[in-house]
This record gives C-alpha cells, structure tokens and sequence, in this order.
C-alpha cells in the first residue's frame, strides 16, 4: 500500500522534469529505494485525463501546466512533509502544490506562500 501524493505544477514539463532530475540526485535517500517520483506529465493536451487534472489544480489554486504523482511507501508514512518539502524546494514553492491523496494541500514546512 502506499500514500499518494499527486503534485500540480504551473511550470511547463522540461522545466518540471529538469528540477525533479536533480532532486533524484541531490535527495538519493528519499527518492531511490524508499519513495516513487516518476517522470512528470503534461497537461497541455486535451484529453479527459488531463482537463480533470487542470481542473482540479485550479481548485486547490494553482493553474497546472504539469503532474507528478508521487507515491510514498506507508511504512514511511512519516516522511510525507519531508518528501513534500523537497518537491516544494526543488520546484518552487509558489510554482508547486502538494496534496495528500488530492484531498488537500500540504503546505510547505517553512511556511512559505504555496
């Protein structure tokens, strides 16, 4: 079982897939045996799949141009504000939001506008 995290991002794909690349190498510890952060996905085409998306990053108010579903090991449950804060601080707070299981916002530990 795991605890997801799905991620909206108001920065196109390359931007997005180039922060969370260096993420995987700077934060090793988080993202390689312990916690999934795929590749991310576009929302600029016009499907269903991503109109839902954008629709839902509008509601927790940000306009999306990208998503990452990050998914946490639930033995590793206490780790969901540090594994959020790194997606924050890699992606920029203000450029970002994280939510728990899209129920609602985890907002940034220091915190900073999201």
């Amino acid at each position: 079982m795991s605890i997801d995290l799905p991620c909206y991002c108001s920065e196109p794909i390359d931007v997005v897939s180039k922060s969370l690349d260096s993420l995987r190498q700077i934060r090793i510890d988080l993202f390689v045996n312990n916690h999934i952060l795929p590749d991310p996905r576009s929302l600029s085409d016009f499907t269903p799949w991503a109109e839902s998306r954008k629709i839902t990053a509008l509601e927790f108010g940000i306009a999306a141009q990208s998503f990452v579903f990050v998914s946490i090991n639930k033995e590793s449950a206490e780790q969901v504000q540090e594994v959020a804060d790194a997606i924050y601080d890699s992606l920029g707070p203000s450029k970002v939001v994280v939510t728990f299981q899209n129920d609602h916002v985890i907002p940034h530990s220091s915190g900073a506008k999201v």
